[in-house]
């Protein structure tokens, strides 16, 4: 059944040429000496992959580090394009609500994000990606963002994000640590969409060191099918990626569990095409409560009753489990139950009036 959904999926999109993009988003970079951000940008380097570093332009005191071989090497592979510099806030200070930015007025985070664009313009070229402390931002973000002339931004892709910015490109983050990634790409690999690697400082641990990153670069080289780009890149090639194609991506349903797409911004077709396919699964999961609700009353057997009491709980379950939203699973339920009953109610008086 998997391989007929896919494939009535895949069929949506034969027009497109499949291919399977990856963005790695390194965040909480700081422009100063630091051993474990020299290896990172001398393994990218060397593996000749993009980068997309989400550099925090100020530091607590203002300061910057802007001398030695080890911010000359960092310039110079952003003028060949293997490196970009993104924004990530002004100096990272918890300030808003859930962030450095949210809940702020439009003039001060208009003065925070263009003092730091303006820093990190005048020390790489022009920044176009901005990336929010904290994942968190507002309608007024995006209209600062807009009017400094950034092209996208780079969030999480959950529920409650501003979209209200129409000229943005949105490129939510998908994965949050190296180690997923190459499942990621085997599960979507027919799938023309982007997968955003979102990792930190602090993933470099005993699980994973500097030589998995090599080995993990050295896998993504052998294979096929798979570009790597950055958000700079991605807006060069005009790879689209508006609120449309977010909204049809944020909401996780039964479907997309199944097919494991969780992990990729798919494209806006076949996201919508998926939500479709899982409301008719859904609306066919009511019809046969419904005939479940005929049988009952025809017969009038208690242990269809209870078989009807007992799926309905377990539907709920699943459904509030995957979706992770219990209001949705009561409204399910609801839905089902009254189906069901319906059914029931109509076939009695049917045979009332026979």
């Amino acid at each position: 059944m998997k391989r007929c959904i896919f494939v009535i999926l895949l069929s949506l999109q034969c027009l497109i040429v499949q291919a399977v993009n990856v963005v790695f988003r390194f965040d909480d970079f700081r422009l100063c000496p630091d051993t474990l951000q020299e290896q990172l940008l001398e393994t990218f380097v060397r593996h000749k992959i993009p980068i997309s570093l989400a550099v925090i332009p100020c530091s607590e005191d203002k300061l910057f580090f802007t001398e030695g071989s080890y911010f000359a090497q960092l310039k110079g592979a952003t003028e060949t394009g293997l490196i970009e510099i993104a924004q990530h806030g002004l100096n990272h200070r918890f300030m808003g609500f859930g962030g450095e930015f949210a809940g702020i007025s439009f003039q001060r985070q208009m003065d925070m994000l263009s003092k730091g664009k303006h820093l990190l313009d005048s020390l790489f070229m022009p920044i176009i990606t901005f990336v929010p402390p904290w994942n968190s931002y507002d309608d007024n973000t995006l209209r600062a963002l807009e009017l400094l002339g950034f092209e996208c931004m780079s969030s999480c892709m959950t529920i409650g994000q501003p979209l209200s910015s129409a000229k943005l490109q949105y490129y939510p983050e998908t994965i949050d640590h190296p180690n997923k990634l190459i499942n990621a790409i085997k599960d979507n690999k027919n799938r023309n969409g982007i997968i955003i690697l979102m990792f930190h400082d602090y993933d470099f641990d005993d699980s994973f060191s500097m030589s998995d990153m090599d080995a993990l670069l050295n896998k993504l080289n052998d294979m096929d099918g798979v570009e790597c780009l950055t958000f700079k890149m991605l807006c060069e090639k005009r790879v689209k990626s508006d609120r449309f194609r977010f909204k049809a991506n944020i909401e996780i349903n039964l479907l997309s569990k199944f097919l494991k797409s969780g992990h990729m911004l798919q494209t806006t077709l076949f996201a919508v095409s998926v939500r479709i396919i899982n409301l008719l699964i859904y609306i066919f999961i009511v019809l046969v409560f419904f005939l479940f609700g005929w049988f009952v009353c025809k017969f009038r057997n208690k242990y269809f009753l209870l078989l009807i009491v007992c799926v309905m709980g377990l539907v709920g379950i699943v459904v509030w489990w995957h979706l992770l939203t219990p209001l949705k699973a009561v409204l399910f339920t609801f839905l089902i139950s009254f189906g069901a009953l319906l059914g029931a109610l109509l076939m009695n008086y049917k045979k009332k009036t026979k």
